[in-house]
């Protein structure tokens, strides 16, 4: 199972892409099924919340239909 994170008007820190590798694997027992998981933040300077600036999408990839969450 490939683990991709990138960024969009972001860097990403090691820190981030260790703390996703570890989370993702949480998901190991599907790994028969998921082929690639993409993981991308998107950093958007808005003027409400400073919760609401960041965005992470994670998709998962298989044979079958994607799964994607947006949060």
């Amino acid at each position: 199972m490939d683990i991709i994170v990138s960024g969009r008007h972001c860097q990403i820190s090691e820190g981030i892409r260790e703390q996703v590798s570890e989370r993702i694997m949480t998901i190991e027992r599907f790994k028969d099924r998921i082929q690639r998981v993409e993981v991308q933040f998107t950093v958007n300077e808005t003027k409400g919340s400073p919760h609401d600036n960041v965005i992470a999408e994670i998709t998962l990839r298989s044979k079958g239909p994607a799964v994607r969450a947006v949060g």
